[in-house]
């Protein structure tokens, strides 16, 4: 394993592109300034774009067994004493790690994220819902929204209000934010999305609880995704794969169910190698 740039070659690979898609935080962590970026050059890579984001575990379907070592070594790179690291990967490298006896990897830890993807929208339901731009006069109540989807998702660090309202700001200029309206003008629905590429990530799904079960947001996803595949983009997106009426509403768009991966955490301890067997 060795320190890589972002212009490897192993981007290019047959069994990279396969799964570029299903891997598309790595690509969009490639512009990182801080990016941290290792791999065997053939069969896996490790990426992380900032030090508090997640680590990135890339491995090619099959990859051979006696990789686990390198693998547990790629882990440890990233552990510093006292802090809980999470990392996302394939189940397969997951079920691996944890046959192999690593006494950090709990159940408490474990969470699935389907893997969806859209090539032809489907219309949804009707709602009385109207599409629209997030505006800058609004921000408060989006960064309040952004501020109670993050403290709601598993898996997901929640952030403090400030950094909510800076993330809004920072959507609201790049002109990716939209809503979706009652009949009153009132925010019902909320999304955006981050290009890499040809590819297009929908993200920050939010539909206040009061508003649940009317079709927004699958009528916001299909309008998002409907301008999306006309651009030539390829929309995808993240989700709790346990968790039906979100999974429902971006199905009820058109989207399809590509598989999962993995989230767990790991934490450096003194007094156990958290890979030791």
């Amino acid at each position: 394993m060795r320190e890589i740039s972002k212009d490897h070659s192993i981007f290019k690979s047959d069994k990279f592109l396969k799964d570029q898609y299903m891997f598309s935080l790595i690509l969009q962590n490639l512009s990182s300034q801080d990016l941290e970026l290792y791999s065997d050059e053939e069969s896996y890579i490790f990426c992380r774009g900032k030090k508090q984001c997640p680590v990135w575990i890339w491995t090619k379907d099959g990859i051979d067994r006696r990789k686990i070592g390198e693998l547990k070594e790629g882990i440890l790179r990233y552990l510093i004493e006292g802090q809980r690291v999470k990392y996302t990967c394939k189940k397969e490298i997951y079920d691996l790690l944890a046959e192999c006896g690593s006494d950090k990897f709990s159940l408490h830890d474990y969470f699935e994220m389907g893997f969806l993807i859209c090539r032809e929208t489907k219309k949804p339901r009707d709602c009385d819902g109207w599409f629209d731009s997030a505006r800058k006069e609004e921000r408060e109540v989006l960064a309040k929204y952004r501020f109670q989807a993050l403290m709601e998702m598993e898996g997901v660090q929640p952030v403090p209000l400030e950094q909510a309202q800076a993330d809004v700001d920072l959507l609201l200029e790049e002109g990716s934010f939209f809503v979706l309206r009652n009949p009153e003008g009132e925010i019902v629905c909320m999304a955006n999305w981050r290009i890499t590429g040809e590819q297009a990530r929908v993200t920050g799904v939010y539909t206040p609880p009061q508003n649940r079960r009317k079709a927004y947001a699958a009528n916001l996803i299909w309008h998002i995704t409907n301008r999306l595949l006309s651009d030539g983009r390829v929309p995808l997106l993240y989700t709790d794969y346990h968790y039906a009426p979100s999974n429902q509403a971006y199905k009820n768009a058109g989207y399809e169910d590509m598989g999962k991966l993995i989230n767990f955490y790991c934490q450096w301890r003194e007094d156990v190698n958290p890979l030791c067997p």
